[in-house]
């Protein structure tokens, strides 16, 4: 493995949490963003930065006392000894590769790679309860060593599906999608310029220009989104239908398979002759529901009598009680316009009605035909000369009678009105009805009313108080008032829409 560049261990470091200070990893996680270690000197340095007197610094600083020739070891004299951390004093953490894998087999770890999902996610909306819910995005992040050098964009694909356990719900395209976003360390663009990868081309571009930098200082991250990802999703296909043998179409799979076992004796017994009387009295001329050949009963006239289910079954029951056989069906009621011919002529053939009988004509109503019946008699009592005049006179009245006659419309007469009065008089006339009226004499009061043009249509909306300072009246005059007023006013244009 190729030394990381002693730069990089001089340049500043954040604190570590006191997570990762009690107990060092590759990675800690605890603080926000996470900080990763990529080789054994960074921990090291770290350590004695901000936790000089861990118990893994004393434990190595011994150990390159008591080993003089090892190639890590220092003078005892040297006040900063930096001796190498041992894989087996610092074990990695769970999940993790080893220091030992990181070092001796590079290759084979490949690539850290940060893969981040973006999916929407409902939350509850703010404000009251019954606020509707609100649409967000939300990110989940999880990393992985990936050999990204090694794979097609497929394969790559397939490999950061499985980080986030996705690989059996998508599927990537034969020759593009789903579209995600790529970047390293050191990419044009950085992280938020990531380039999105959508073709073989694209992918083999962007790991052409990843192979360049060095695998152990370089790390990828992976960004998608699940919202547009739904044409790669993997459809769970039905199961397969089982061949039919013997001819017989029968549901063979689900959780509402009809079973023998559910059906009575009777209704079993019932069924399979019904089986056999669709199967004798199949009829081409006359379609069931669905299009099929439908059942019909022929007499030996020919007239065909549809078998719907009500009397496939009555006359199935027949034949299980022994009182009717499948070439002859039951004498009841439903075949009883087939069985004895009382009914052939009124009943219809085949319909959904049934059979029915033929209704009676209706009585004729044309005039003419009243005439003539009523003078039939007539005219035959004058043939034999047996009619005398009251007889006659007794047709002739009911011959008028029962003439009809065309109705007499009455003529509506239109309401009738006082003269129209002159718009410069209307507050005039307006106090006169009132007083000869409501018996209230406010006609001394009209030169202060025209004065301030108050007409009868504006006084109803003038205040009460006013009114009565203007026309010295009491409260329950000026009520009465502006109540005839109004009515009054109503009468004057209801007047003028049938006078002008």
């Amino acid at each position: 493995m190729t030394p990381r560049p002693v730069d990089r261990q001089v340049q500043a470091r954040r604190r570590p949490s006191e997570y990762w200070l009690n107990s060092p990893a590759w990675i800690d996680g605890a603080s926000d963003p996470p900080i990763f270690f990529y080789s054994n000197e960074e921990i090291h340095a770290t350590l004695r930065e901000f936790r000089p007197d861990h118990p893994i610094l004393q434990s190595h600083i011994a150990e390159a006392v008591s080993t003089p020739d090892s190639p890590s070891a220092v003078p005892s004299a040297s006040p900063t000894p930096t001796p190498q951390i041992s894989s087996s004093s610092t074990p990695a953490p769970p999940g993790l590769p080893s220091a030992e894998n990181l070092e001796d087999g590079d290759a084979m770890a490949g690539h850290m790679v940060t893969v981040t999902m973006i999916y929407s996610a409902a939350e509850p909306g703010k404000g009251s309860r019954a606020s509707k819910p609100v649409i967000k995005k939300h990110r989940n992040a999880k990393f992985d060593y990936i050999k990204v050098l090694e794979l097609n964009r497929m394969e790559f694909i397939c490999e950061w599906l499985r980080v986030h356990d996705l690989g059996d719900q998508y599927s990537p395209g034969v020759h593009s999608g789903p579209p995600f976003k790529l970047s390293w360390t050191g990419s044009a663009g950085g992280k938020s310029g990531a380039i999105t990868i959508d073709s073989d081309r694209d992918y083999e571009v962007a790991t052409n220009a990843l192979g360049k930098k060095k695998q152990d200082t370089c790390q990828v991250s992976v960004e998608f989104d699940t919202d547009l990802m739904d044409g790669y999703r993997i459809r769970k296909h039905p199961l397969p239908q089982a061949e039919v043998q013997d001819g017989e179409v029968e549901l063979l799979y689900g959780t509402k398979v009809p079973r023998v076992d559910g059906y009575t004796e009777v209704e079993q017994l019932h069924g399979t002759i019904i089986l056999q009387l669709k199967s004798k009295w199949t009829c081409e001329k006359h379609q069931g529901e669905h299009g099929e050949p439908g059942a019909c009963y022929v007499d030996s006239a020919g007239n065909h009598l549809g078998l719907n289910n009500r009397k496939l079954k009555i006359w199935a029951s027949a034949i299980a009680a022994a009182d009717a056989t499948r070439h002859e069906p039951p004498n009841t009621l439903e075949f009883d316009g087939i069985r004895d011919g009382r009914l052939s002529t009124s009943v219809k053939p085949c319909g959904r009605s049934g059979p029915h009988h033929m209704s009676t004509p209706p009585t004729a109503t044309d005039p003419a035909t009243l005439l003539v019946a009523a003078m039939l008699p007539f005219l035959t009592g004058l043939a034999s000369g047996s009619v005398s005049a009251p007889v006659a006179s007794t047709s002739a009245s009911t011959i008028a009678s029962n003439i009809p006659t065309t109705p007499v419309r009455t003529k509506l007469t239109p309401p009738v009105f006082s003269p129209m009065p002159t718009p410069a008089s209307e507050l005039h006339v307006c106090l006169a009805d009132f007083a000869h009226i409501k018996n209230i004499d406010l006609t001394g009061s009209e030169a202060a009313l025209a004065a301030l043009d108050l007409t009868p249509d504006i006084i109803p909306n003038v205040p009460v108080s006013r009114l009565c300072d203007i026309i010295t009246a009491v409260e329950g005059q000026v009520y009465k008032l502006q109540s005839f007023c109004k009515d009054w006013t109503d009468r004057l244009e209801e007047k003028k829409r049938h006078l002008l």
